[in-house]
């Protein structure tokens, strides 16, 4: 799948919020969500993680997501004085997503994707 999405990441200690939704006709449906932390994603420079979503406190599946974040065109370093106060780009990618709750009744096949949201920012990924 692998699509990418560009953050301008403004501090480091905000949410980001990933919902994986089901596209339906009339109204897409929540399969799943996360939300988590900036830091989480821009230690070390990135991360390439699984992270479980969840809907109504169950386990709904999971997402892989990649990402690198610079400062100032350079490759964040742990060292950095203060890393709540970093601010730079983050490059965010949904590498594949494994669920396990089906939001479609018995013959009808779902048809998910991912909303990213931080902050003003919002990216929808195809369906996966």
């Amino acid at each position: 799948m692998d699509e990418n999405f560009d953050f301008d990441v403004k501090y480091i200690g905000d949410l980001l919020t990933l919902a994986v939704m089901d596209k339906d006709v009339t109204s897409d449906d929540t399969v799943g969500e996360i939300k988590l932390k900036v830091s989480s994603l821009v230690v070390n420079g990135g991360v390439k993680e699984w992270f479980e979503v969840h809907h109504k406190g169950k386990l709904a599946g999971k997402v892989e997501i990649e990402t690198t974040f610079t400062v100032d065109g350079q490759v964040q370093q742990p060292e950095a004085k203060k890393p709540e106060m970093v601010s730079g780009k983050m490059l965010l990618t949904v590498k594949e997503a494994k669920l396990t709750r089906d939001t479609e009744a018995m013959f009808n096949k779902m048809d998910p994707y991912c909303k990213l949201s931080y902050r003003e920012q919002s990216f929808k990924t195809k369906v996966l």
